[in-house]
């Protein structure tokens, strides 16, 4: 399996995708990535992520494939044909997609920038940039490191109790763990966003798909996130 997609959007016609480990590094295998997908390089936009919660426009392709084009950990446009994308590693990748103005997101979820509220903002950017209703958002939450492999420290999980509840920040066999998917979803819902798709994919348990920083180091490669204005 080379890219994991959508339902939702694959019924709208929108050319998106989370990548696996079949086509390698995204950095190194634009190459691999074109071929799987069928877009070219030339119109994908990435950033330099900072694990924040920074709203990035693209307004244009960029002037050489691969290139940055600023630091932000969300890329919102409502350019035809640009591609949006994000890189992860764990983190959750998330795709934004309004049918009616065509104006499309993708944004990368760690728990910093979750608890950056990331996704919420980028959906008021959106509305505010673009006018998007959020009611008529799709939203998909890409594969990423699932609660049961997720320990983490005594202040994060203060700081995600603090910010979105117990649900949020569960204790398993005696440790405390982060559901990212949860604290997105809880940003989306209360950012008024009506439709939610979650794949359903652990990055940390399914070594064979998908590259984990958590299992493997700061040596494993990253997946790739994208979406493509029709």
């Amino acid at each position: 399996m080379e890219l994991v997609r959508s339902q939702r959007l694959e019924a709208l016609g929108v050319k998106h995708g989370f990548t696996t480990r079949a086509l390698g590094d995204v950095r190194s295998s634009l190459a691999l990535w074109e071929k799987a997908s069928g877009l070219s390089a030339e119109r994908l936009v990435w950033a330099e992520q900072v694990h924040g919660s920074n709203v990035l426009v693209a307004w244009r392709p960029p002037l050489r494939p691969g290139e940055y084009q600023g630091r932000a950990d969300a890329l919102i446009s409502n350019i035809t044909q640009l591609v949006l994308a994000v890189r992860t590693a764990d983190c959750l990748p998330l795709l934004l997609y309004d049918p009616r103005r065509r104006a499309a997101a993708a944004v990368h979820c760690g728990w910093r920038g979750a608890l950056a509220q990331a996704a919420r903002r980028t959906v008021e950017v959106m509305q505010k940039l673009y006018g998007c209703h959020p009611w008529q958002l799709l939203a998909v939450l890409g594969p990423h490191i699932r609660s049961s492999c997720y320990p983490v420290g005594p202040e994060v999980q203060r700081a995600f109790l603090s910010a979105f509840g117990a649900e949020v920040a569960p204790v398993i066999d005696g440790r405390p763990r982060v559901d990212l998917a949860r604290a997105v979803r809880l940003q989306l819902e209360r950012a008024g966003v009506g439709q939610i798709e979650e794949i359903e994919f652990c990055t940390f348990c399914r070594p064979e798909l998908f590259f984990s920083w958590r299992r493997e180091g700061e040596s494993c490669g990253h997946q790739l996130a994208y979406i493509c204005i029709p």
